[in-house]
Formats: structure tokens, C-alpha cells, sequence
């Protein structure tokens, strides 16, 4: 069973802490970080195509140069939600905007729009819950 998280966020140390953070809560996840969006649809089709194990969580900042997270959004949804349902989903953006955060959740692979910087609890708790379910099946 894959035990992969995506960061995709143009703030390379945001995404440093990320990587981090996972070091200190996750039990042997693999972390692949990217700096825009565009190259993070690409490994995932790639996945796809290999029929490789798709990431557990991706987390992905909504304002990024190239391509942003709404139209992130609407690449994932067409093209790999309806293949990989199980994959938690997760927005991030340091200027909360209630308009924004509407749009975005109600995407069925969106599990939650977190404000950055997200703190070690949070990404824990955005874990936790995937985690203990992968456990069990093992």
C-alpha cells in the first residue's frame, strides 16, 4: 500500500516545514514536493498511466503562479477523482477568503481548506484519521 503525500506550493519553505512535519508524524510516508500545479498533474498521470499507487494526501496551495488551485481543482476532478476517491484532498491558503473557500469545498475530493501557515496539530489531525484507517486494513 502507498504511503505518499504530495506538497504542491511555489513556497518552497512552506513546503519544507510540510516535509517536516511529516518526518515527525507519519510512520514512513514518502513526501514528493512541487512547485506549481502543472507538474503535479503530470506525476499524477503519470501515476495513472503506470498504474502505480496514486498519492494518500495532497496538499496544495490555492494562489501559485502557472496554474492556481481552482484550476488545479478542476483538472483533478474530471480527470482523476472519479479513478481515486480515496485520496485526501487538502487547500491552503494564506488569505482566507469565504468565497473562495465555498467554491473549493464543494468538491467532493476536498476534504478541507486549511489557512496557512498550518500549524504541526493540524497536519497531524489531517493525518490521524487516513492513517489509522490504513493501519487497520494491514
Amino acid at each position: 500500500m502507498s504511503k505518499k503525500i504530495f506538497l504542491v506550493d511555489d513556497d518552497e519553505i512552506h513546503s519544507f516545514i510540510l516535509e517536516t512535519y511529516t518526518k515527525k508524524v507519519s510512520d514512513g510516508f514518502s513526501v514528493e514536493k512541487f512547485i506549481n500545479a502543472e507538474k503535479a498533474l503530470n506525476a499524477l498521470r503519470a501515476i495513472a498511466e503506470t498504474k502505480n499507487e496514486f498519492p494518500n494526501f495532497i496538499f496544495i496551495d490555492l494562489d501559485m503562479p502557472v496554474m492556481n488551485g481552482f484550476e488545479f481543482l478542476e483538472v483533478y476532478d474530471r480527470e482523476f477523482y472519479p479513478q481515486f476517491p480515496d485520496v485526501n484532498l487538502y487547500f491552503l491558503s494564506s488569505s482566507m477568503n469565504e468565497n473562495e473557500e465555498k467554491t473549493i469545498l464543494k468538491s467532493p475530493a476536498v476534504i478541507s481548506f486549511i489557512n496557512k501557515p498550518i500549524s504541526l496539530d493540524t497536519y497531524k489531525k489531517c493525518l490521524e484519521e487516513k492513517i489509522q484507517k490504513m493501519k487497520s486494513v494491514q
